[in-house]
């Protein structure tokens, strides 16, 4: 039976939303929306949005606690975790590979390093090697008592040439040593006029290998050429480098230019390994004609304080055996310098570069002798060499003495 309802007083409190609230042990304000469902039986769900309240189950998710949502559950637990596995192992890799990163540059710097280095040994032994044969070339016959021309004569052996005809032609070392520098200059052109009809061909492509095999002994045959007119002739060779060896009839006067070598470094086609090889080779040149320079400006101060007394007899000949010793030192010194200057050289042309490229070098140098020392600095200086960028700023303020 339904529950009777509670008599009211004529004197009760009115029934209102608030004293209900309160009677329901306070759970908030009934609206008349509340109440209508209350007394009709169809009380309102909670929200799925309202706060505290669980996330409703989708459609068709399987209940709590059944086996199909443990595996679910297990499944979902394992992308999680497979996910963060992935985003460590890709930040692992990322590490690994900026250490790879950072190991191939050092290895390409220690490869470079190395590189350099046996490129510097490689050149060190060229020279040994050259100064060996050079020492064997004078020891070949034995030590003589005799002077002179008969002694060059034992010490060296002919030059084998050709002249501008094409035609083999010999010069024994006492003609080699007479040779004035009008004759010197007469061979170098014949070998330069030569070497640019040769050339003319292999840069059009129809040289043959006949062609290119004499290329390269007029090469050999002027290189051993220099290296005779350095140990037998030194002052025509100096002379030779020192002047324009002739005054062509469409320049007369012409002054040399530092831009000119530049010009034929270019034009050279040098491989990076030929100009790093170059660069070595005149830093070694460099370092030691620093040496020979810092001898030089000693020998210099001690012939300024060699000044004769005139007073007396002993002191006399005290200061001058000092200028003699001082002389002797100055002979040795210019003696050392013109070595090193032919190693330079020949160093240069019969081992870093190729007979063409000497061939070319020689006739685009005509009518100068090719500076092949200002032809480094420019090379060194593309290179960034710090000591060619100030020689060559300072070459292009100051300008070249007139030879002697």
């Amino acid at each position: 039976a339904p529950p009777s309802l509670p008599q009211l007083s004529p004197f009760a409190a009115p029934v209102t939303p608030a004293r209900i609230g309160a009677e329901n042990g306070g759970v908030g304000c009934l609206t008349g929306h509340h109440l209508r469902a209350a007394a009709t039986g169809d009380v309102p769900q909670a929200s799925p949005h309202m706060e505290g309240s669980e996330s409703p189950e989708p459609a068709g998710r399987p209940p709590p606690g059944s086996t199909q949502r443990r595996t679910m559950d297990l499944q979902e637990k394992n992308r999680k975790a497979q996910r963060r596995f992935r985003e460590r192992q890709k930040a692992k890799v990322g590490e690994l590979e900026e250490t790879v990163s950072q190991l191939t540059t050092r290895i390409a710097e220690l490869m470079s390093e190395k590189a350099a280095l046996d490129s510097r040994v490689g050149i060190l032994n060229r020279v040994l090697r050259m100064r060996e044969e050079h020492i064997e070339t004078l020891q070949r016959k034995g030590a003589t008592s005799r002077s002179g021309n008969e002694a060059v004569e034992e010490q060296y052996d002919d030059l084998q040439l050709t002249n501008q005809a094409g035609q083999a032609i010999t010069f024994t070392p006492v003609q080699v040593k007479e040779l004035t520098n009008v004759q010197a200059v007469a061979i170098w052109k014949g070998y330069v006029n030569l070497m640019a009809v040769l050339l003319v061909e292999a840069d059009s492509g129809d040289a043959t290998a006949a062609n290119l095999a004499t290329l390269q002994r007029l090469v050999q045959e002027l290189c051993a050429f220099v290296m005779k007119m350095h140990l037998l002739n030194p002052v025509t060779t100096r002379e030779m480098t020192a002047q324009k060896l002739e005054d062509s009839p469409d320049a007369p006067g012409e002054v040399e230019s530092s831009d000119r070598w530049l010009t034929l470094a270019r034009s050279l086609g040098l491989s990076p390994q030929q100009r790093q090889e170059i660069v070595q080779l005149r830093r070694l040149f460099i370092s030691k004609m620093d040496t020979i320079v810092q001898q030089r400006r000693e020998i210099h101060q001690s012939l300024s304080y060699v000044v004769p007394a005139p007073s007396f007899s002993r002191a006399t000949a005290v200061q001058s055996l000092r200028t003699h010793d001082s002389i002797e030192q100055l002979r040795g010194n210019l003696k050392e310098e013109h070595l090193l200057k032919m190693d330079w050289a020949l160093t240069l042309l019969k081992h870093t570069l190729t007979p063409v490229q000497v061939a070319r070098a020689l006739v685009q140098a005509w009518p100068w002798a090719p500076d092949t020392l200002a032809v480094a600095t420019w090379i060194a200086a593309e290179e960034n060499e710090s000591d060619a960028l100030a020689m060559l700023a300072q070459v292009t303020r100051t300008p070249h003495p007139a030879p002697p």
